[in-house]
Formats: structure tokens, C-alpha cells, sequence
């Protein structure tokens, strides 16, 4: 199955999930909508697809698989990251990896020999990460597996790929999966449901939420702009929305998940 290990992951029109289910998964969940070629994982991920590449990770390091021969993908590299790690995000040729302590840039230009560019610190907390553009959104929460005490959205200016600088952070009650979508950002904030912030300029989140889905517990998002769909995903299942006016998003359908 392509993306398998993702923990969530949509190839074309089929949705993938483990046979069991956690909405604490932390990492272990989404990483927000990463688009690889062979479909599209969250912002959760523990891996990602890159240049006939995958690439995986587990606490403290990032495997390199070679993709050239599908039928059988080789093993063809290991990099010593750091620890605490969570997440990992593509934007060709680099990679973004969340950790317990901050946000790790990669460059892969050589996708057996990543070298990593810079390391932006944080407070300790759970960090899911998602880069549009120049701008990288960071979401870190506490709770027992995070070891922190901080739940908030961090804006990151990535232009100097190797002085990454904090923009702003803004309070949050405990932000997980995220996602952006045509000048809009996707938010799950756990109990508190979906978010959705303008980005049209970085400052405008500042100004609150433009909507907001509260009835349910969300965990993890996948947008897919061209579809104007946003599937998200909690602890009573998956979820899909049509995002065409993002100030009213509307449901669309709802597969429970026990």
C-alpha cells in the first residue's frame, strides 16, 4: 500500500488506517498534507516519499530507502538526528523533522547523504510541522508523552534555510495535526475541533479564526486543495469536509472508527 507506516495516508480516493486507532498517537499520527507523488500523508508522519526516495524515521534517526526498484526498496542509508523525534516533512530537496526539542532542516540533494542545514529550538513539547513557502508552522502541546507545558502555534520564517527565525507564537489549547490550504490554515486542536486561521499574511492569524468545527475531537488533518476536501481525522473516525468557502466548512461525511 503506498504509505504504509504513515499512520494515515490518501491515495487517490481510498483514505488508509491502522487496524488500531489512538487519537493520543502523537507523532505516530498525521504530519499535514504532504504531497509526495504517490499520495498525500499528514502532518504527523513518521515518513515521506522524496525523489524515488523514502524516507523514515523513528526516535532518533532517518532512514533512506532506495524506491528505484519498487519491488524490492533497499535500505540505503541511517543519520543520527537527535532524539525526540517525530515528524518529518518534504519540500524537495529538503526535509523537515519535528523533535521534542525543535525543528530539524535537512538538505537532501544527495538523498544518501542528508546534511543537516540548521536546528530551530523550542521548549520542549510535541511538534508536528508543516512548511508553506518561506513560512513553517509548528504546533507544540504538552501532555505525558510530550514532557512539556506549552500548547501553541509557532510561525517560522524559513527563507535562510539555515537561520530559521521565529515570526510569532500564538496560544492554543492543545494544536496537533495542521494543514494549509489556498491562504488558509487547518488546525486540529484536539477537543476543541477544527480551526481555520487566514494566512494570506502571517500576521492575520493573530486576528482569530475565520471558522471553527467544534463538535467533535480533532486530531490529525489531510487538505486536498484541488478537491476543495479536507479529511480529518479523531477519536470517533474520519472525517470529510468540503473547504471551497473555508470561513463555512462544510461536512460532507463521517466513518466512524472504533
Amino acid at each position: 500500500i503506498q504509505g504504509w507506516g504513515s499512520r494515515r495516508w490518501v491515495e487517490e480516493s481510498t483514505v488508509f488506517l491502522p487496524n488500531r486507532f489512538s487519537a493520543g498517537d502523537s507523532a505516530q499520527s498525521l504530519n499535514a498534507a504532504v504531497r509526495t507523488g504517490t499520495g498525500t500523508g499528514g502532518s504527523l508522519a513518521r515518513f515521506t516519499i522524496m525523489d524515488s526516495h523514502r524516507y523514515a524515521i523513528d526516535d532518533v534517526r532517518l532512514f533512506v530507502f532506495d524506491l528505484n526498484s519498487p519491488a524490492s526498496p533497499q535500505q540505503a542509508a541511517t543519520v543520527d538526528v537527535g532524539w525526540g523525534i517525530e515528524t518529518v516533512f518534504p519540500v524537495a530537496p529538503h526535509l523537515f523533522i519535528g523533535a521534542n526539542d525543535g525543528m530539524y532542516i535537512y538538505d537532501a540533494s544527495n538523498p544518501l547523504q542528508p546534511v543537516q542545514l540548521a536546528l530551530f529550538e523550542h521548549a520542549q513539547a510535541c511538534d508536528p510541522v508543516f512548511v508553506d513557502g518561506n513560512i513553517a508552522y509548528v504546533t507544540l502541546r504538552d501532555g505525558t508523552e510530550c514532557l512539556g507545558f506549552v500548547n501553541q502555534l509557532d510561525v517560522v520564517d524559513v527563507s535562510s534555510l539555515t537561520h530559521p527565525q521565529l515570526l510569532q507564537s500564538y496560544p492554543m489549547f492543545n494544536p496537533i495535526g495542521i494543514s494549509v490550504a489556498d491562504d488558509h490554515l487547518y488546525l486540529c486542536d484536539n477537543q476543541e475541533g477544527l480551526k481555520v486561521f487566514d494566512v494570506s499574511a502571517w500576521q492575520n492569524i493573530g486576528q482569530g479564526t475565520v471558522s471553527r468545527v467544534a463538535d467533535f475531537t480533532a486530531t490529525d488533518v489531510i487538505t486536498l486543495p484541488d478537491e476543495d476536501l479536507a479529511i480529518v481525522v479523531g477519536p470517533s473516525g474520519i472525517q470529510q469536509f468540503d473547504i471551497q468557502d473555508p470561513t463555512q466548512p462544510r461536512r460532507l461525511s463521517t466513518i466512524p472508527v472504533q
